[in-house]
Order: structure tokens, then sequence, then C-alpha cells
């Protein structure tokens, strides 16, 4: 009669060994977001050079990138600096102030007509009705919109990416 002989000590050195790769994948989860939220992060910056005349770079450099506090999500966001508009006036805005108005667009202020030489322009640039002066109004860049588009495919590949290594340093055995 033969007997099976198990050597316990090999298994559970094995289960040692896989319970600390099991261990670090929440680390992957983050990992793959963090490299997902720095692709969508390069789009974004791409989009705003070719849309936004900032040869400083402040734009750019106003948005940040955030992770969820449980791991969930990534999301690139304006920071919440207080910026001079100019020297000549104390105008203080929000970088995300700046950034709303060159996405959105906005308004300007009206002529006031106290110049001696102004002229009411008003019916010179009407829209298609010619009720409505389109006077008085700046076109958003819209790159925040442009990036969305993108964005899904982007972060989805630079996540796969990262996952792909996590699995082949898991089944290597790196630490």
């Amino acid at each position: 009669m033969s007997k099976a002989a198990f050597d316990t000590k090999q298994w559970d050195t094995f289960w040692k060994v896989w319970n600390r790769r099991l261990e670090t994948l929440p680390g992957a989860k983050k990992a793959a977001l963090f490299q997902a939220g720095q692709a969508v992060d390069i789009l974004l910056n791409r989009q705003i050079s070719t849309r936004v005349n900032d040869p400083r770079g402040r734009v750019k450099r106003w948005q940040e990138q955030r992770l969820g506090s449980g791991g969930g999500y990534a999301a690139i966001s304006p920071v919440d600096d207080t910026v001079r508009v100019s020297r000549s006036t104390s105008n203080e805005y929000t970088a995300k102030d700046i950034t709303r108005y060159l996405e959105r667009g906005h308004k300007t202020r009206p002529p006031s007509g106290r110049w001696k030489r102004y002229r009411s322009r008003v019916h010179e640039r009407a829209d298609a009705n010619g009720k409505h002066s389109l006077v008085g109004i700046v076109p958003g860049r819209m790159f925040y919109s442009w990036t969305k588009m993108e964005a899904t495919s982007v972060a989805v590949r630079a996540a796969r990416e990262e996952i792909l290594e996590w699995i082949e340093g898991f089944a290597e055995g790196d630490e």
C-alpha cells in the first residue's frame, strides 16, 4: 500500500506568499486609477495648449488631479487658489472662476457711453433674427468638453496597462 505524502511546509509557504500578494490588490487599483488620471491630465493639457493662448502656462498649472478618498475615482479640476488678474486693479479671482470663464465663455461689461467719441454699435452685430446683440460675449474655449470626448478610452487604456504590469509582477513573484 502506497501512502501519498503531503508537505505542509511548502503548502504554508505557498499561501504566505499569495496572501502577501493579495494584500497589495487595493494598491493596484489605486495605482491604475492614478495612471488613468495622469493620462487624462496629459490629454487636458494638450487641449489647453491648442485652445488657449497662455504663453506662461498658468491655466495648465491650475489643473490638478484628485483621487477619491476610497480609491473609487480620479478627477481633474482647477485648484482653489486666488489669482490676481491685473496689477492696476485689486480684482482677485480664483483659478476655478477663471477656468470656468475660459471653458464656458463669459459676458463683458457694456460700454458706459461717456467717452466723447462713443458711438452706439448695438445693431452692427446682431444674431440671425436681428433681435439680440452679440457685442460683449467672449466665446468659451471648451477644453474640458473636448477632453471629455476621449477621456474614457485614454483612461481605460492607461489603467489596463498598469494592471497588466501589476499582473506580470504578481506572476513573476516580484515584491
